[in-house]
Order: C-alpha cells, then sequence, then structure tokens
C-alpha cells in the first residue's frame, strides 16, 4: 500500500498449487488498464473507484475486508466474479491480499449489476450487524477441515487465536487447552470433537455452549453458538463467539439471591435452627420415601425447653432469647 508494487498468483485446477504470473511497480495505475481491458463497461466505474488507492486505505482502516462482486468480460462474454480484499496480518498491515473467484454459475447471468451490488450491500450490513453481538465469527468446511476467522473485536485478538488454516478442530482444541478455564477443560475438549458437533447438528440443527476463557488472568464467560448452513453450502458451519458474561454473572446472582431468600425463609431467626416450614418440607420428603420404600429407619426426639416462662419473668425477655439459643445448641450439637 505504500509503494503499490504488486505480484499476481493463479492456480488452476482444485488442488493445484499457486503459482506467480506477474508482478508491476504500480497497482493503483495498472488497475485502470486492467478495468479498461477486462471489465464490463457497466460495471468500470464502481470497480475503478474501489480499488484506487484513497478508497482502498480508507475501506482497510475501517474494516479488515470487504467484498464486491462485478462482469468480467471472458472471450466477449460477460462472467460475474467476487473480489474480496483484505489486510496480509496485524503483523504485516502494509499488504494488502485480493483474491478472484468465479460466481457466475451461482449468480445468473441475467441479473442486474445494480442488483447485485445492492444485494452485496444487504449482506454486508446483515454481516456488519451481526458481528456486534460477537468476539469472533468462524465459517468451516466440514468435507476439509478449513476455516477463516472474522473478528474486529481487540479484545479477542489479543488471545492471539490463528485468523485461518487446514484443521480447524486440532487448531480449536489446541486454543482450548491454551486458553480456557481449567474448570471447564474437561468440558470443552469433548465439546469440540468434529464427531460431537456433526452428530449434534444433524439432530438439532444447532448447538449452543458456555465456559470461561482466560483473558489477562481474568475469568469471562463466552457463548459458542454453532449452525450448519443449507443447500449448496451445507458442507459448511457456521461459528459465532459471544461475551455473555455480564449475562452469566447476573443470572448466577439471582440464582444466589433465590438460594439465600430460600435459606432465610427455611430458619428461624431468633435461634438459626431449621423452621416449621422446614420441617413441613422435609417431612413430605421423607412421607415419599416410605411410601416407595426407600426411606432408612429413623427417630423423632422430641423437646420441652422448662421453666421459659420463669426466665422471662426474672431476667427479661433478652434473657430468655439466650436461654432458648442456648437449647437449640445443645440439641443441636447432639
Amino acid at each position: 500500500m505504500k509503494t503499490g508494487r504488486f505480484a499476481e498468483y493463479t492456480a488452476n485446477g482444485e488442488n493445484a498449487l499457486l503459482s506467480k504470473e506477474s508482478s508491476g511497480d504500480d497497482f493503483f495505475t495498472a488497475i485502470h488498464d486492467y478495468a479498461a481491458r477486462l471489465i464490463h463497461p457497466e460495471d468500470r466505474e464502481a470497480f475503478v473507484e474501489v480499488f484506487g488507492r484513497e478508497k482502498l486505505t480508507q475501506e482497510m482502516e475501517k474494516n479488515e475486508g470487504f467484498t464486491i462482486t462485478c462482469r468480467v468480460i471472458s472471450k466477449e462474454v460477460p462472467a460475474w466474479v467476487s473480489l474480496k480484499a483484505a489486510r496480509m496480518t496485524e503483523e504485516n498491515d502494509e499488504h494488502v491480499i485480493i483474491g478472484v473467484n468465479s460466481i457466475d454459475v451461482h449468480m445468473g447471468r441475467h441479473e442486474d449489476a445494480g442488483e447485485v451490488r445492492d444485494r452485496d450491500r444487504v449482506y454486508s450490513r446483515i454481516v456488519h450487524a451481526l458481528s456486534r453481538d460477537y468476539y469472533s465469527i468462524y465459517m468451516v468446511n466440514t468435507q476439509t477441515d478449513e476455516y477463516v476467522e472474522f473478528s474486529s473485536d481487540t479484545e479477542f485478538q489479543e488471545l492471539r487465536v490463528k485468523k485461518n488454516g487446514t484443521d480447524f478442530f486440532e487448531d480449536c482444541r489446541r486454543d482450548v487447552v491454551r486458553l480456557v478455564h481449567p474448570d471447564d477443560l474437561k468440558m470443552a475438549l469433548t465439546v469440540w470433537r468434529k464427531e460431537s458437533i456433526l452428530k449434534e447438528l444433524a439432530g438439532n440443527g444447532t448447538m449452543s455452549v458456555t465456559y470461561r476463557l482466560m483473558f489477562d488472568g481474568s475469568a469471562v464467560y463466552i457463548n459458542c453458538k454453532v449452525i450448519r448452513m443449507t443447500g449448496e453450502d451445507s458442507k459448511y458451519i457456521v461459528i459465532g463467539v459471544s461475551n455473555v458474561d455480564a449475562q452469566v454473572r447476573r443470572e448466577q446472582e439471582y440464582t444466589n439471591d433465590l438460594r439465600n431468600a430460600r435459606d432465610a425463609a427455611m430458619r428461624d431467626a431468633l435461634t438459626g435452627v431449621k423452621s416449621k416450614l422446614a420441617y413441613n418440607e422435609t417431612e413430605q420428603e421423607m412421607n415419599g420415601r416410605i411410601s416407595s420404600g426407600e426411606q432408612q429407619p429413623f427417630a423423632i426426639a422430641v423437646c420441652d425447653l422448662n421453666d421459659l416462662k420463669a426466665v422471662n419473668d426474672a431476667y427479661g425477655h433478652k434473657a430468655g432469647d439466650q436461654f432458648i439459643r442456648e437449647a437449640c445448641s445443645v440439641i443441636c450439637d447432639h
């Protein structure tokens, strides 16, 4: 992006290695010649604008990448292509990679270029809106295990998770060992098995799991939602990773409050021993076990506290309360 120097690589066949075809000293000048020779006249102006130095710089500063569609003229016949531009890496952000992929069979030759661009903008807005809810989004090819990760969250990027690779499940399990809270590690390793995920998706169509990641020494709850794409894209699964720490901790606090409130309701305010409400509940549980033959032998001891009135009359009700508390301690200790 600083010098304008560029190189073009192409490959023929699905498994062919990339080979260098050409290179040049000024991409931003060459793009005008490329557009004049190969881009459909109706798409030419927009193409040149997008891949001009100023516009491309703005897009790279704003996003990590973008995709556009246009028509190229091949043997005097227009054919649709998709061009995806992305920064090379965070460490090497002076370079931009532009991938060109044929999508003619998917687009159909009858579509109007304006309609295609409008739809592309709509898709981009949808993806942008969804990305606000996610740390990161993965797209995984379940046939080859190749994957690519999209993330605009700087906090997630600090975890140094790979952006792409050829074995998602192996890379994922390696990151799980490195990043997941020790108490959640066994569960997370069980979840991120390819066979387990595909089985779950086959049954339910979606999968969701929540556990803790360690961010700079602090545990943060994340949720991973997995869905399988449909139709001709059914070989792909999409995984959204979202920060649910605040939500989970609110739910935990609410559960603790309920537990504390229930515990308070089950205890006598004066003595702290179980209340009549707790006794009635235990009685019902034991009656159920008696009916089912599961109750072990037991006994009930009934105790009476002598001379409480005399203590109240002679020493006051405060002393009487203490008398009751100490008697409860004697009973509970035995």
